[in-house]
């Protein structure tokens, strides 16, 4: 424990006014955070990030559990007395203060001289690229810069842990990604622990060592970016982190290399091993997941003979939509089934070919399918 930035143990908090007596913000929640980690906690609104996020930082307490920053126990430490600092969404930058009195704010409460104030505002000026506009005022910058300000006042304090809750939320698209890049040269440059909650899995696969992904106030899965998109522990996590088409089955047989589920009790597929992991009981309910952009396509044209392969099956495109770098095709496989095919547009004559009406053959590659255990989530 000594050895983490953070750990969080059996974390819960449950609100006062809750309508529910079993309804937790967060519950029963188990985290260790590496020191020099950028870890993000990912989930849709409500599913307890935010939460989690202000409990580390003392501006909730947690209903019960233990929270640890660098092996030292926080609970009885409000948060001005806690070796971190937090950036919000909304900067809630001084608006009577310049650029350079609103960073130097946080100093002005450690009883520095006033050269010492100002030659470290300035070094994290420099760090945000800010050093020309120190005499601005917020109304006088645009989101971007206002973030940037938000920032350098949060790192001026020399936090061994900075939280930042959505802090690009604000900014156009274009910004926005420019800034996940610059968040996370910084975050190397600096070494500083960073905490970051987000509803946008893309920012969190851009930006992340880590990505913890909760819903409805439990983390589901903790792994790398490549992890957690590779191999999703449960449906949500298939579904919420990219896009999967998921399928409902039941196992049917076991081999040494593959599984065979039967979905719908009348189309079989087989799923590649991954690991070592306990035999599922045959018959046991699974759920199974595979990327659009892992389905192999080709048309009756390109294979007449419809040579047989394990996985295959016929269908017909419903809709072909262009997307740029990629086509997004709905195909129909048989009357219960439709499934999600990407497919890149390395050729401009390949969007022309597979048409609405066409009839082509889809393939699953076994060691594409991920098999999910059926859980609410």
């Amino acid at each position: 424990m000594e050895n983490n930035a953070v750990d969080l143990i059996d974390i819960s908090k449950q609100f006062a006014n809750s309508a529910r007596s079993d309804s937790f913000a967060v519950e029963n929640l188990n985290l260790a955070i590496a020191p020099g980690e950028f870890f993000s906690l990912l989930g849709p609104s409500g599913c307890g990030k935010s939460t989690t996020l202000r409990m580390i930082a003392g501006l909730e307490t947690p209903t019960r559990g233990e929270i640890f920053i660098y092996g030292e126990r926080m609970q009885s430490r409000p948060p001005y007395h806690r070796p971190v600092n937090m950036v919000f969404q909304h900067y809630a930058l001084f608006p009577h203060l310049n650029v350079l009195e609103n960073v130097a704010f946080g100093l002005e409460m450690e009883h520095l001289s006033r050269s010492q104030v100002r030659q470290r505002a300035m070094e994290m000026l420099d760090l945000v690229k800010l050093n020309s506009l120190t005499s601005r005022y917020p109304r006088q910058l645009s989101g971007g810069q206002q973030q940037r300000v938000a920032l350098a006042r949060a790192l001026v304090k020399r936090p061994r842990v900075l939280l930042l809750d959505e802090p690009l939320g604000a900014l156009d698209l274009k910004l926005r990604k420019a800034m996940q890049l610059e968040l996370k040269h910084m975050q190397k440059q600096l070494g500083i622990t960073f905490i970051y909650v987000t509803h946008d899995q893309e920012e969190a696969m851009t930006m992340s060592d880590r990505i913890g992904v909760m819903y409805e106030g439990h983390l589901l899965q903790v792994g790398s970016p490549f992890e957690v998109y590779e191999y999703p522990a449960t449906r949500f996590v298939a579904s919420f982190i990219g896009e999967s088409n998921i399928l409902s089955g039941r196992v049917v047989q076991q081999h040494p290399n593959v599984i065979d589920v039967l979905v719908d009790e009348h189309w079989s597929l087989q799923v590649s091993r991954k690991g070592k992991g306990e035999p599922i009981p045959t018959d046991r309910r699974v759920s199974l997941a595979i990327r659009p952009e892992k389905v192999f396509l080709s048309s009756v044209q390109e294979n007449p003979e419809n040579s047989p392969c394990p996985n295959c099956c016929n269908g017909t495109i419903k809709e072909a939509i262009y997307l740029g770098t990629d086509t997004c095709y709905l195909i129909e496989l048989n009357p219960h089934h439709q499934i999600v095919v990407r497919r890149q547009n390395v050729h401009s004559k390949g969007f022309h070919a597979y048409r609405p009406g066409i009839s082509v053959q889809v393939v699953l590659p076994p060691e594409s399918l991920c098999l999910l255990e059926d859980r609410d989530c």
